[in-house]
């Protein structure tokens, strides 16, 4: 297990590890009360994005996404919006053999499936109006 405490948003660190069937992200923090959006990345090196989370309050709603060769592929946006602004949250990240599974406050909420292999993923990104406590790596 490796924990990243406190980190300044925006930032991008890379993870410890590879992410392999089994092994968990699980990120705690604090939405700002006039928060508009946030988003957690899963990154490839600089540019491909493999899961892109992105909660938007104005709109309501969860959109995750893939950002491979310079474009953006097809919005997922199902389950509504379970955070709330000026809130606690914890998000938890599974890899499993071909999506990722998330849950919010200890409620499954969606499936993301891979649209990279998740072995290419290198670094974790957040970014946006949101205060970040702690973000562990739990091995499988």
């Amino acid at each position: 297990m490796t924990t990243i405490d406190n980190p300044t948003v925006p930032f991008t660190r890379p993870i410890p590890g590879h992410l392999l069937p089994g092994r968990k992200m699980v990120v705690k923090g604090a939405i700002s009360p006039r928060s508009d959006r946030f988003s957690i990345n899963l990154k490839c090196g600089s540019e491909d994005i493999a899961f892109h989370f992105n909660p938007r309050f104005g709109e309501q709603k969860i959109v995750r996404n893939s950002y491979i060769s310079g474009k953006w592929g097809h919005e997922e946006i199902s389950g509504g919006m379970p955070l709330v602004r000026g809130e606690h949250f914890e998000a938890q990240f599974e890899c499993n053999e071909d999506n990722f599974s998330v849950e919010l406050n200890g409620k499954h909420f969606c499936n993301y499936s891979y649209r990279i292999p998740i072995h290419k993923i290198t670094h974790v990104n957040v970014d946006g109006d949101v205060t970040i406590s702690q973000i562990t790596f739990v091995d499988a």
